[in-house]
């Protein structure tokens, strides 16, 4: 955005730098800013989440506040902008980037150390929780967002420049922030751990910092007052909220969109930890070069209108459609002939070019608007900085709208598919809006583009499907057998093939139905193997097999079960409904069962109950956030939480869960390469015992009840050789920790 001089200005030249050297060097400062800030949301981020959780609510505070910050210092950069010269902006800039560079080098004690570790009762409720986030998120967001202003008015020369310049400086911040994205959450957090991609952050913003400063004297230091536009408009105020109000939709739209599309590719693509990287560095760059062609294109249009509203019409009709063509794609059956090498082509396909389709032309078509929006607006020199402000501000307030409605309340209310045919209908709108503006000069070559997109999107939502199809279609079911349920939390799709139906969460396979025999014996052994487990806590719950399993005990009296994706409870009631599930039927009619959405560690940390049993069920460590549940600290927590004589039960993906579970329990056992036992005391873990217990008529009751082999377990036992430690035992390698979970960032570690 730009920003002019003051109105009370002296000369009436206009402001130029003395050397085009040093506006490339402005421009190239302002790039690496852009890497920083995508740095800095992606470490913060997993910094902050920890404090509020990792529940949807949670994150999307987060993305709220960050995005509120930067509307913030873009508005109070506007107001100020106007009164500096361009080399007090360009100052004024660095010093900006030296305050970010500190707060950097200070996130981790104030998020982790301060909020996470001490401070941790202020998340128990909704108020300290956001308030929390706000506050030490608006400083350094703030400091961010006076950056496009000051910029703005340091290196427009004319208003007639002005749309061109302003649309070079946002298109070389978004692509910045596009490597940002994509060489932090794939190169720096896997390498150095989220404190240490701040700290690296912190370097990069020092460096723009003091180059900004020793550039600054190169700039004009007084006021230069810019001459107004050839054909400008006299009067601008309705104009400028008038743009606002479009600008305020048009960023309402595109970060809603972007919660829909992470949704939806997070069913082909199965994210991991470096998927949401990737798909956030591949809108940013859309956006980025869409910026870049605006401003070279944006000199053509005599008025911006048609413009803008066509193409955030042509946004909506490329969003559904491709929509379409995807859900096509996943339900056609495969080809019986086909061998590995297709297979392996598909799969590449689906990885790299699938993201590439659904999300690169969109956003570059929304890029390509911002330089024609600011054409539309900058009309005067009183005002310029104000107007930048005002208009980025508008946008970013349409953002955090966006994702908070969108991510929360339209997908509760009406589900994805419901979202994406509002989203069209307001393409429509545009579309309709874009032939009003023919009406001055009606003719049919003016009206043929809006009336086809029109009819396009009115025929595209005909023919959508609902939210359960949508979904049922995605996951690679045509007939009506699935059972979908989606809220804010997720998506939970439950696929019938066979004698077995499969529980998709997020894309990934979470259990099936009659219960894998990993879940079952996650669940039983650690309850055969304590004396008397009378309060359970099972983190995570997929099918259903890991807790129901856990409660083959008849002493057993209470079960408490957090799932982090609150689809996954209507889901299974619903298809045990449906299909008469023994097994389902028996874990919702125990009532010693409390099953609950919620963050598993969040659960842990707001809890002064002490449990028996603490039990994380089957996750991947490689899938995103996983992370958090294969941490020292996580596992510091549950000791904690262990009553006397209790036990922490762990699955064990890897070599360095084992040892991370080892260096904080003092007591403990590995039964074969499947699972760990730990304790603050010495565990006891005897077969003979545990296949005596087995054969308790309640234990086998339960078992039955829910389809359970009870061979299966028998032989498990028998067979699997037990090690045991102490404290005396050595231990040593790798851990994981909150702060650097080596397993989920597996091509780094």
């Amino acid at each position: 955005m730009k920003s002019a001089t003051h109105p009370r200005s002296l000369p009436s030249t206009p402001v130029t730098a003395r050397s085009s050297l040093a506006a490339r060097i402005v421009f190239g400062v302002y790039f690496l800013s852009g890497f920083c800030a995508l740095l800095y949301q992606t470490a913060w981020q997993r910094l902050l989440g920890l404090f509020t959780g990792a529940d949807v609510r949670s994150v999307t505070i987060i993305v709220a506040a960050y995005l509120a910050g930067l509307g913030a210092g873009s508005l109070i950069g506007g107001v100020f902008a106007d009164r500096l010269s361009s080399r007090a902006a360009v100052r004024l800039f660095g010093l900006c980037n030296l305050g970010i560079a500190a707060f950097a080098l200070v996130a981790r004690l104030v998020f982790y150390d301060l909020l996470f570790l001490r401070l941790h009762a202020l998340a128990a409720n909704l108020a300290g929780l956001m308030a929390a986030s706000f506050l030490t998120l608006l400083i350094p967001t703030t400091l961010m967002g006076l950056s496009l202003p000051l910029l703005s008015r340091a290196l427009v020369r004319s208003l007639d420049e002005a749309p061109q310049t302003i649309g070079r400086l946002e298109a070389i911040n978004i692509i910045g922030a596009a490597l940002g994205a994509l060489v932090g959450g794939c190169l720096l957090i896997g390498m150095l751990g989220f404190d240490g991609a701040s700290y690296a952050g912190a370097v990069l913003s020092a460096v723009v910092g003091v180059a900004a400063l020793a550039v600054a004297p190169t700039f004009a230091a007084g006021n230069g007052r810019l001459p107004p536009r050839q054909g400008a408009p006299a009067v601008r105020s309705p104009r400028l909220w008038y743009w606002s109000a479009l600008v305020f939709l048009s960023g309402f739209l595109a970060i809603g969109l972007q919660v829909v599309w992470f949704r939806l590719l997070s069913v082909p693509l199965e994210s991991f930890a470096y998927t949401f990287a990737i798909l956030v560095a591949l809108v940013l760059l859309g956006d980025g070069l869409g910026t870049a062609l605006g401003a070279r294109l944006v000199r053509r249009a005599a008025d911006p209108r048609p413009w803008f509203m066509l193409t955030q019409a042509t946004v909506m009709l490329y969003v559904l459609g491709s929509v379409l063509i995807l859900c096509a794609f996943s339900t056609r059956p495969n080809a019986p002939t086909a061998g590995t090498a297709a297979i392996a082509a598909q799969s590449f396909a689906t990885q790299m070019f699938l993201p590439l389709a659904l999300l690169l032309p969109p956003n570059l078509l929304l890029g390509l608007t911002l330089p024609f929006v600011q054409k539309a607006v900058q009309t005067e020199t009183a005002s310029v900085g104000r107007n930048v402000g005002l208009l980025q501000m508008a946008n970013l307030i349409g953002n955090v709208a966006g994702a908070t409605l969108t991510g929360t309340l339209l997908l509760d209310a009406f589900g994805t598919s419901g979202v994406l045919v509002m989203f069209a209908l307001a393409g429509l709108g545009f579309a309709l809006g874009a032939l009003v503006c023919a009406f001055p000069r009606p003719g049919a070559a003016r009206c043929a583009l809006p009336v086809t997109l029109a009819l396009a999107l009115v025929a595209l939502i005909a023919v959508t499907p609902s939210n359960s199809r949508l979904w049922a279609a995605l996951h690679g079911s045509v007939g009506a057998e699935a059972t979908v349920v989606e809220d804010s939390t997720g998506v939970t799709a439950i696929i019938p093939r066979g004698e077995r139906a499969t529980l998709y969460s997020g894309g990934n396979a979470q259990g099936e139905v009659p219960f894998l025999d990993v879940h079952v014996l996650l669940g039983a052994l650690p309850a055969l193997a304590h004396p008397h487990p009378r309060d359970l806590l099972i983190i995570g719950i997929g099918s259903g097999g890991t807790p129901y399993s856990a409660g083959l005990r008849p002493e057993t009296r209470s079960i408490l079960a957090v799932e982090l994706v609150g689809s996954q409870l209507p889901a299974l009631t619903t298809f045990a409904r449906g299909t008469a599930s023994a097994p389902l039927d028996a874990l919702f009619a125990d009532p010693r069962y409390r099953l609950v959405v919620g963050d598993g560690r969040h659960a842990l940390a707001h809890t002064h109950q002490r449990f028996d049993l603490i039990q994380a069920d089957a996750i991947q460590p490689w899938r995103a956030g996983s992370g958090l549940l294969y941490s020292r600290e996580f596992f510091v927590q549950a000791r904690a939480r262990l009553a006397t004589g209790g036990l922490m039960a762990q699955w064990m993906p890897t070599e360095r869960t084992a040892v991370t579970f080892r260096q904080v329990f003092p007591y403990g056992v590995q039964i074969g390469d499947f699972m760990l036992l730990g304790g603050n005391e010495p565990v006891t873990y005897q077969p003979e015992v545990l296949l005596q217990r087995l054969e308790d008529p309640g234990v086998r009751a339960h078992l039955q009840r829910g389809g359970i082999d009870l061979e299966l377990v028998r032989a498990f036992i028998r067979t699997q050789p037990a090690t045991f430690w102490t404290p005396e035992t050595p231990r040593q390698g790798d851990m994981n920790t909150d702060l650097l979970p080596r397993d989920e960032y597996f091509l780094n570690n």
